[in-house]
């Protein structure tokens, strides 16, 4: 049975802003305030660049946003990395976290302090809240790996069905297969 979380939503904003950093609150109600290094935030901002220029008009490629309650209103509440979402999911009122439709795709670039959630409670919260796909990334300098890798969760009927990780370089999928057009993703430019 899961527990209820209530949290202030205008002390979390407040936190958020007087600490220029993500602050999540987990599923045991805890707040979690991570400011990215670097690495993170370069990873992060290329990949939203090789994103964008591939989206269609009504989808919108988001950076270290936006809050998400996969669960619900009174849940965990997650701030993804970088998250393709419908433009209509953003028509939401102040202090609701919800999002419908659920996320395309949501990204988190694992690094020492977050892996941990990013591969459990994270991984199981995404999937539960409708998100249709889950990349997970390691870059050299958070990871112990010598260039970018991403490992996918793609949804499947009973759980993620994941493939990875792919190896560095460019990665390609055809319509259909990870959104309605053609996209192609040079991990390689993730890296500092």
């Amino acid at each position: 049975m899961m527990s209820v979380i209530v949290i202030d939503v205008g002390w979390l904003e407040h936190l958020a802003a007087v600490a220029g950093a993500k602050v999540e609150v987990d599923q045991d109600g805890g707040v979690a305030v991570s400011p990215a290094s670097d690495q993170h935030v370069i990873a992060a901002t290329r990949l939203a660049i090789q994103l964008a220029g591939q989206m269609p008009q009504d989808l919108e490629v988001l950076v270290e946003g936006p809050r998400w309650s996969p669960l619900g209103a009174l849940t965990p509440s997650y701030v993804p990395d970088l998250a393709v979402i419908a433009r209509s999911a953003l028509d939401r009122v102040d202090g609701d976290y919800q999002l419908d439709p659920p996320p395309l795709l949501i990204v988190e670039i694992l690094s020492p302090a977050t892996r941990r959630r990013d591969l459990g409670e994270k991984l199981d919260n995404y999937y539960f809240g409708g998100a249709r796909i889950y990349w997970t990334i390691e870059v050299p300098g958070l990871s112990d790996v010598n260039q970018p890798q991403v490992t996918i969760h793609r949804r499947g009927p009973d759980g993620w069905e994941s493939t990875g990780p792919a190896r560095s370089g460019e990665v390609t999928w055809p319509p259909g297969m990870m959104f309605e057009t053609h996209l192609a993703i040079d991990f390689d430019r993730l890296a500092v």
